[in-house]
């Protein structure tokens, strides 16, 4: 008799990932929530990072992080913007968002790149001028401020009933 069985594995590493404890935890479960609802059954935190097109951190850098917002490892090309999503609780439900947002076609892209506390980062992309005024009309999204010098749109989670 076969018994099939599903493993999912998250890996973080110091100080590749983190340089505390906890975000090593954060890392490493984020990782592994990604991994159990997604295609790939083990997921590095490094593989998160380079899919996103960010290079490794050093530990000075995670223990002096920069301003709010973009960092130097986040490149943005032209039609690029970071959209972080404040009151984000649940990372199950980022599988869910992503395929809401891609069907909406507000976006032409969204690329995960950290969630810290209830803050998802995401890099977009899309083809309208304004991009935060497409993001705006969708139900599950209070709209907040625009830093359209840094290209940062923020927004916030609507609270579930």
């Amino acid at each position: 008799r076969k018994t099939r069985v599903d493993v999912a594995i998250g890996i973080a590493s110091v100080p590749g990932d983190a340089v505390t404890l906890e975000a090593l935890l954060e890392q490493a479960e984020l990782a592994l929530k990604l991994a159990a609802n997604g295609d790939q059954p083990v997921i590095p935190a490094a593989r998160l990072r380079a899919a996103a097109g960010i290079k490794d951190q050093t530990e000075e850098e995670f223990a002096a992080p920069q301003a709010e917002g973009q960092t130097a490892q986040e490149a943005l090309g032209p039609q690029e913007w970071l959209l972080e999503i404040q009151n984000f609780k649940n990372m199950s439900l980022l599988p869910d968002l992503e395929k809401k947002i891609k069907e909406s076609g507000a976006l032409d892209d969204f690329r995960f790149l950290r969630l810290e506390g209830t803050k998802l980062t995401a890099k977009v992309s899309s083809g309208e001028s304004d991009p935060a005024r497409a993001l705006g009309g969708l139900p599950f999204f209070t709209p907040g401020k625009v830093d359209a010098e840094r290209r940062i749109i923020h927004m916030k989670m609507k609270a579930e009933k």
